[in-house]
């Protein structure tokens, strides 16, 4: 049943495609700039390249022990960041994360902070710290610094801002390529 919907989506969209007389495909990223390009959908397109924008103004150094008490969480352990809009988005691989701790010991000295919307399904570890979901960008920047590296497991992204905002706040990232 599923396939059948998506074959009829894909008819839909398609023919909506075909019928605008000048289309233009404008993305953030050249990977998906070049899944358009390679699309049978879009061959009579224009494509373009627009780069993210980040404001420096917000995301930006600030004193890490301050950022870590405005949240409430301890000076002396390393803090590893997951951000997604929601932590159970296959999409976004936080499930390889928590593959991953349960091979290593990490509640004596680390926490997994997490930032998004976290359905009860996912399975909780003792030593992870759910901030729900945050809107405000200054938050955010706070986040970030408060934390000692940003894990972007993504098994698909078009070159999130997570990425910049972490880097512009100080904290180095661990992606995959």
């Amino acid at each position: 049943v599923y396939k059948e919907i998506n074959d009829e989506a894909l008819q839909v969209k398609s023919k909506a495609v075909s019928l605008c007389k000048k289309l233009e495909v404008v993305s953030p990223s050249k990977w998906l700039l070049k899944n358009a390009e390679e699309s049978n959908m879009f061959r009579k397109a224009g494509f373009h390249h627009i780069k993210y924008g980040l404001d420096f103004t917000i995301f930006k150094l600030h004193n890490k022990d301050f950022a870590r008490q405005v949240f409430n969480l301890p000076l002396n352990k390393k803090v590893l960041l997951f951000v997604s809009e929601s932590v159970n988005n296959y999409r976004k691989g936080f499930d390889m994360v928590l593959d991953a701790v349960k091979h290593v010991n990490l509640q004596k000295d680390f926490i997994i902070l997490t930032v998004g919307t976290l359905f009860s399904d996912l399975p909780q570890i003792g030593n992870m710290i759910n901030l729900g979901p945050i809107q405000d960008e200054r938050l955010m920047s706070l986040i970030y610094a408060a934390s000692d590296l940003f894990i972007l497991p993504s098994r698909e992204d078009n070159f999130p801002n997570v990425m910049l905002e972490s880097f512009a706040c100080g904290t180095p990232v661990l992606a995959f390529k």
